[in-house]
């Protein structure tokens, strides 16, 4: 749940599930609890993604981010267990998204985003990688979609029998917050193993510079950052137009015109976002027979075969 400072209104986020696809589930609610629009957000063959429908605090009044995870199945390395972003304006409508490969091959989960005051977006989580558990990371990328860093961080001197070379150490990070210097605090649990079939489980606070690194080496211990040199791979040229459906409201059928003459998808969706009927093949006119379902509000989506345009729309079928 994610408020807007500036009005009191309210994003609500959910992960729901449909079959065997996990979803998204968005409503807007202004400050006297009346509902404004409700849509959902579906990565088509997601298998992962439970608690990363996060969302942080609405971008200066006019956008919201959501953190989703991408595809455990797919064969291309940037997509697996890769956080994606996604940007919306208050209307619901998608400006832009970007994803983060994962590390090392390693699931990436992300915890929290949060805004800094220079309009950066921070993002923590937790990394499993080699044979850890987890270690706690953290990333920061422009509002645009550049990343500008991403590290790893373990405490060395915690393992079994403070062993570092024995990476049996849970860790994650929460959340962070900026304070006013430019410094990040970062905060969240670490589960130690003590003894044989004895661990403690511990919070953990580490506080960092702008750039990620212990802002104080002295306190740190043997606190160990790993600067993953990776980008993030954004899709800024992503087009999001708006559909024209016609007629709108209606009793049945709704008609679509003016589709790209290219390979993509057609959707349909009811408004808790199950999907109802897929289009592989789509021509530049197309319809939808809603007279099988019950009154209420529709979405249609078009997506490009290259993801690189997204057409919205929105439906009313009447009794």
């Amino acid at each position: 749940m994610g408020p807007d400072s500036q009005n009191e209104d309210v994003i609500l986020a959910a992960n729901l599930h449909s079959g065997p696809r996990k979803y998204a589930s968005l409503v807007y609610v202004n400050s006297k609890g009346e509902e404004v629009w409700r849509d959902s957000y579906i990565e088509e063959d997601s298998y992962r993604g439970e608690g990363n429908a996060r969302i942080t605090t609405l971008l200066d009044g006019e956008h919201f981010m959501l953190s989703w995870v991408m595809d455990t199945l797919n064969t291309e390395v940037i997509d697996r267990d890769s956080p994606k972003f996604i940007k919306y304006n208050l209307s619901g409508d998608i400006v832009n998204s970007y994803k983060i490969p994962a590390p090392f091959l390693a699931p990436v989960d992300v915890f929290s985003i949060t805004k800094a005051m220079n309009g950066d977006i921070i993002a923590t989580g937790r990394a499993r990688v080699s044979q850890s558990p987890g270690h706690g990371v953290i990333f920061r990328f422009s509002p645009d979609g550049e990343l500008r860093w991403m590290k790893l961080y373990y405490d060395g001197g915690h393992g079994v029998h403070h062993d570092p070379t024995q990476f049996d150490l849970n860790m994650n990070f929460y959340d962070a917050v900026e304070l006013p210097d430019g410094s990040i605090l970062a905060g969240g649990r670490r589960v130690d193993t003590v003894g044989l079939g004895f661990a403690n489980i511990n919070a953990w606070l580490v506080r960092l510079d702008a750039d990620g690194n212990c802002l104080d080496p002295d306190a740190c211990g043997q606190l160990e950052v790993t600067e993953v040199v990776i980008t993030s791979s954004s899709d800024p040229m992503v087009e999001v137009e708006q559909m024209s459906l016609f007629p709108n409201p209606t009793r049945d059928r709704v008609y679509i015109r003016q589709l790209p003459d290219e390979p993509g998808e057609l959707w349909l969706f009811d408004s808790d976002g199950r999907l109802l009927k897929t289009r592989t093949e789509v021509r530049t006119e197309e319809s939808f027979d809603l007279s099988e379902f019950p009154s209420g509000l529709y979405f249609v989506e078009y997506r490009s075969g290259d993801g690189r345009k997204i057409i919205q729309g929105k439906v009313l079928k009447g009794k």
